[in-house]
């Protein structure tokens, strides 16, 4: 029976990695109901002491296998050099009695162990990310070259690619040139948990005490300083001082509280104009439900740009216009001018006040016309950025093509 097999290093299943690999592999699974499938997973020597609490996780395929790495201190060069030796083999002996039609993998725990194995099956890899990029951009340059050196080895060998968005297929084809078998795999957002349910935003607005005619805008996340909570912050609290729209500000988030309020502090507000709610992921869809507008403010570089932010689905899914930034021109939101109109004001990250002047006036517009702001999001999110959009492109353009690029690879063998 034909087989693939995906390999990576993901174990934490609440990162955005491992939710990007499973929702992956899960299509690529449900799509080829005849193969079999195996998941390898190298777990490093610190990892292997909560073996137990992995492997009482749900396997992503149908079997799985784990490949440790046997020796501490994998950051010496001849420590790292024997494990990847000693995992690189254990690979290859999977591989040779499983025979795969395809492996898959992901770019930095994968491609070190992928990329020279000899086989007929095919290699796909998932390169998502500006790497090199953002290790330049942090300044770290030995980072930045390995990054880079990786990246380009990918590009030049790997048989099919995939990218979550346009944009980071057009910055690679930029770097290296055009080649052929690249996809768009976004990992949309799941519109059968987030979308907009007018009952549930009555009852959790009566739960958090929001009137009617309150105005609420939504941050979800946490507070690294890429996701630019102190802007977002300082951007709610110059639209409170100078609007006169009755304005709140919903808060979901799982930093500690004792930072949530420091960092609140900062702006003078204080919890009677914030509502904060920590909250597990399932519960965000019902708390987006009682919100109106959503904060995304992002940096215009190229790790944003070429990026398919996760809360963009969720708040466009859910009925919010995005309050974001000029980074957003990349992004896949619009399908007509229309519909940009509707789902996303374009903020001056540095707050310039015509710019908040200017927000003022699309918020108040939003509220005006409420539903016609939801809708026209809602669609969006569904027609462009969900889950059902990937699968569709596994099942009739990712698929086809590997079964016909791995009976070219046979009979050429």
């Amino acid at each position: 029976m034909p087989g693939f097999i995906t390999v990576h290093s993901s174990i934490d299943t609440k990162t955005g990695d491992y939710i990007r690999i499973f929702k992956l592999n899960s299509d690529l699974r449900d799509s080829l109901p005849e193969f079999e499938s195996l998941e390898v997973i190298l777990i490093n020597f610190q990892t292997i002491f909560k073996i137990k609490k992995i492997l009482a996780q749900s396997p992503i395929l149908k079997k799985r296998f784990f490949v440790p790495f046997i020796l501490p201190f994998g950051r010496f060069k001849v420590v790292n050099k024997v494990n990847h030796l000693v995992a690189g083999f254990i690979l290859k002996i999977i591989v040779f009695f499983i025979k795969p039609v395809f492996i898959v993998g992901e770019m930095h725990g994968s491609w070190d162990f992928i990329g020279d194995l000899k086989f007929k099956g095919l290699k796909v890899i998932d390169l998502h990310g500006a790497a090199p990029e953002e290790a330049l951009y942090s300044n770290l340059m030995n980072d930045f070259l390995f990054n880079d050196k990786l990246e380009k080895s990918i590009y030049s060998k790997v048989d099919i690619l995939l990218c979550q968005s346009g944009r980071m297929a057009s910055h690679l084809a930029e770097k290296y040139g055009k080649r052929d078998h690249v996809f768009i795999y976004k990992c949309g957002v799941d519109i059968t948990r987030f979308y907009f349910n007018e009952e549930v935003r009555k009852n959790v607005r009566t739960e958090l005490s929001i009137a009617s005619e309150d105005i609420v805008l939504v941050y979800s996340g946490g507070f690294h300083k890429w996701q630019m909570i102190e802007e977002t912050l300082r951007c709610y609290s110059f639209l409170k001082k100078k609007s006169k729209l009755q304005l709140r500000f919903l808060l979901l988030t799982n930093e500690s509280s004792n930072l949530v309020r420091s960092t609140l502090e900062q702006f003078g507000l204080v919890s009677d104009d914030v509502i904060v709610k920590n909250c597990k992921h399932e519960e965000v869809s019902k708390y987006l439900n009682a919100a109106d507008l959503g904060f995304l403010i992002r940096e215009d570089t190229i790790m944003n740009q070429v990026a398919f932010p996760t809360k963009m689905g969720e708040y466009l899914a859910c009925g919010l216009p995005l309050i974001t930034t000029e980074v957003s021109r990349y992004w896949d939101i619009s399908k007509t001018y229309e519909d940009k109109v509707k789902c996303a004001f374009s903020l001056d990250i540095n707050l310039s006040e015509d710019s908040m002047e200017r927000l003022g006036r699309y918020i108040g517009d939003v509220y005006q016309g409420n539903e016609d702001y939801r809708v026209a999001c809602s669609n969006l999110a569904k027609d462009i950025l969900s889950r059902e959009v990937d699968k569709l492109e596994v099942r009739n353009k990712v698929i086809p093509l590997l079964k016909n690029l791995y009976l070219l690879k046979v009979k050429e063998l």
